[in-house]
């Protein structure tokens, strides 16, 4: 009987991700894409989302 469990991976810029284990926190493209979301998070408007949250009617 053949082995069941298959290793799924991605190459992304010549380096190997094993998709079920994920990339390491200290990855170059975790790192690079971590820090695109932070740049694009607007703190104003996560708190005029949050204060809206709370609104009683």
């Amino acid at each position: 009987m053949a082995d069941e469990t298959a290793n799924v991976v991605l190459l992304v810029n010549n380096r190997t991700y094993d998709i079920t284990a994920g990339p390491s926190a200290t990855d170059e493209l975790v790192l690079k894409a971590r820090a695109d979301v932070l740049q694009n998070l607007s703190l104003e408007q996560i708190l005029t989302d949050l204060e809206r949250t709370n609104d009683r009617r």
